[in-house]
């Protein structure tokens, strides 16, 4: 046994020795069981508090003490060894099948897995424990003892109901007052002061002014008082008190049950009165303290319910879609921010609605939106979720696709109309990248299957003519190879550019600083070996300011300016390109790629920019993604592009802007 375990064990045997002293004072005479047994009450508060867990040890030294304390006291006080032995093993067996009945059967446990009176129902549960370890105590008695005439088929219900008494009494308050209230909680002066007032009033006037008169029934207003005013502890407390105060009393001879039956009886007619004190006290209080924490529980969950709501109305008006919810008789009862800017004439559900007239909707064929086919009022009159997605036209605005899912609901019991949740997502930019993704697939077909028609077309050609000749001459084959190469060269190209646009569009970027007179002069002197005979391109780099760009991105920008500038010249014509920098907005320098080439008509200029847009004349090669790319990176360095007319010259300037610094880039929408 451990040493903390000692002074609890020291409990139970102070407590439970005294109690079976007390208990033994009130014997008849010599060889006589006791009117009152409050060592019951001890006893089942112990065996009660004990842990699940606890060892097997434990729980057999426990009962080891609780039978020997029985039998050495009982011996003490002038019993026969035959009671003794009989006490002691029915108190043992008493409390085994209380403790397993309990096990079984309590629902109300503490943390360590102990039964607690937590309502009604536990103290019903405890007190029929207690009825039936008590008959099991009764009936080792009569076995035992009734062959030998210490006791008589009379005692029994005697017997009994001090055994019950005892522990509904003294063991169910103990249980409340050890852990089964919220000691947080106590209660108030003023009950009691008004318990204790009420609790002498009566308890004098039934027991010392009027003694011997039958006021056994106003001994409950006190309890009523106590379970009203008082929470579960001071209930508890108040039992034991009350119930030990009648006990004594009608032992001493006074009081309401003091003549009330000849013999022994007249104790267990006080004691069942003590029980009623108890449990009518604790049962009022428990149902008192069930309200107060099922009034908290509700409390709480309106607190956590108003949050919740708060959240979702939060929720509500941040999200970008639009939600409107649309009662059968039309009226609106809930939109947020998005729903009432996304929302139309055609899908306001009110001709009365600010929107109205300011849109034009149409269906995704084209065909105008009805009222009739208002997705709204679909679901409302079918039933269903209804799915659409529409088009809003206004004039002088963009274009607005917007998908709507209508989901009919039914009211609740106060307003039973039935709704409809209208769901409005803006999807016009999915819808441009849809269709600019179609447009995209198209053109990468158109221009692959150009180069691959020619392929299969001279591959072919080449085929037949082994089928004819069986050999064919070098001036035959020699041109169909070099045109099949050529077709495949232009694939090649095309592939790259794609790969190069997807880079530009997808690749993280990882700026730095990057000092463009070095990287613009390396890709210049590239250019100039590429032809370094006389005739080649005359490539100026002015110096350059340090920007904070992704070197390769950079690199991929002004190889693909460079390579236009000297590509799109006129015959006969010696490129000359001059890359230099002005200071640009605020954070930025605005940097220039001047040319001599064949120049860009002014109507034509916005166009450049886009995916494979060609205005080229004939003659030069090209796949229409150079320009597209070059957007793409400056935009993602939060700069614009454009171009102008070269001055004092034919040919163009493509201007653009960079970021100077990080703070510059951080700060740019791109």
């Amino acid at each position: 046994m451990s040493r903390a375990r000692l002074p609890n064990l020291g409990w139970l045997v102070v407590g439970y020795g005294i109690t079976v002293l007390l208990g033994r004072l009130t014997v008849g005479g010599p060889g006589t069981l006791s009117l009152v047994w409050p060592a019951a009450g001890v006893a089942a508060a112990w065996f009660w508090s004990l842990t699940p867990v606890a060892s097997r040890r434990r729980i057999l030294i426990d009962y080891v003490a609780l039978a020997g304390i029985t039998f050495i006291v009982l011996l003490a006080t002038a019993a026969t060894w035959t009671m003794a032995l009989d006490r002691a093993l029915g108190a043992v067996l008493q409390f085994l099948v209380m403790v397993e009945v309990l096990r079984r059967t309590a629902t109300s446990r503490d943390a360590l897995g102990r039964p607690v009176m937590a309502n009604l129902a536990d103290l019903g549960r405890l007190t029929a424990v207690a009825a039936v370890g008590a008959l099991v105590n009764t009936l080792v008695a009569l076995v035992v003892l009734l062959p030998d005439g210490e006791v008589a088929w009379s005692d029994a219900v005697n017997l009994w109901t001090r055994q019950v008494a005892g522990v509904v009494c003294l063991g169910l308050p103990l249980l409340v007052l050890w852990h089964g209230d919220d000691r947080s909680r106590r209660s108030g002066r003023f009950g009691l002061m008004a318990v204790g007032a009420t609790s002498a009033v009566v308890f004098g006037a039934a027991f010392w002014w009027f003694s011997g008169t039958p006021l056994g029934y106003a001994l409950l207003v006190p309890s009523i008082a106590a379970g009203t005013l008082l929470r579960p502890a001071g209930a508890a407390a108040h039992g034991v008190i009350s119930a030990t105060a009648a006990v004594c009393f009608t032992l001493a001879g006074s009081g309401p049950f003091s003549r009330a039956l000849a013999g022994e009886a007249y104790t267990s007619i006080a004691q069942l009165c003590a029980m009623l004190i108890v449990v009518t006290g604790l049962s009022l209080s428990l149902v008192r303290a069930e309200s107060r924490q099922l009034a908290d529980r509700l409390a709480e969950r309106a607190r956590d319910s108003e949050v919740r709501l708060d959240e979702v109305s939060t929720i509500i008006e941040t999200v970008h879609d639009g939600i409107v919810v649309i009662k059968q008789d039309g009226s609106v009862p809930l939109a947020n921010p998005a729903g009432l800017q996304l929302v139309g004439a055609a899908l306001a559900e009110q001709d009365e609605s600010p929107a109205a007239g300011s849109y034009r909707t149409f269906h995704a064929d084209g065909r105008p939106l009805t009222r009739d086919d208002r997705p709204s009022l679909l679901a409302m009159r079918t039933g269903e979720v209804v799915v659409q997605t529409v088009t809003q036209r206004a004039d002088g605005r963009p274009d607005r696709v917007l998908r709507v899912i209508a989901t009919p609901i039914d009211g609740p019991a106060e307003d039973p109309q039935r709704r409809v949740v209208v769901v409005l997502t803006d999807v016009t930019l999915v819808d441009e990248e849809r269709r600019s993704l179609a447009s995209f697939a198209g053109i990468v077909a158109h221009d692959l299957l150009n180069p691959i028609g020619v392929v299969d077309g001279w591959a072919e050609a080449l085929q037949e003519a082994f089928e004819d000749h069986g050999v064919v001459t070098s001036d035959v084959g020699s041109p169909m190879v070099e045109r099949v190469r050529r077709s495949a060269r232009s694939m090649q190209h095309f592939v790259q550019d794609l790969l190069a646009f997807t880079t530009a569009r997808d690749r993280a970027i990882e700026p730095r600083p990057v000092d463009l007179s070095l990287l613009v002069g390396e890709l210049a002197a590239l250019r100039r070996d590429v032809t370094p005979a006389a005739g080649g391109p005359a490539i100026e780099v002015s110096p350059l300011p340090r920007v904070f760009v992704d070197p390769f991105l950079m690199r991929q920008l002004f190889d693909n300016l460079l390579g236009n500038a000297v590509k799109y010249v006129a015959p006969g014509t010696v490129p000359h390109v001059c890359v230099d920098s002005v200071p640009g907005p605020a954070g930025f320098a605005t940097l220039r790629v001047t040319d001599n080439g064949i120049g860009i008509p002014e109507g034509e200029r916005d166009k450049v920019f886009d995916e494979f847009q060609r205005l080229q004349p004939e003659g030069y090669s090209g796949t229409g993604l150079g320009l597209a790319i070059c957007r793409r990176i400056i935009e993602r360095h939060g700069g614009h592009i454009w171009v102008e007319s070269a001055p004092d010259q034919p040919g163009s300037r493509f201007a653009f802007d960079l970021p100077l610094t990080a703070s510059s880039l951080a700060a740019s929408p791109g």
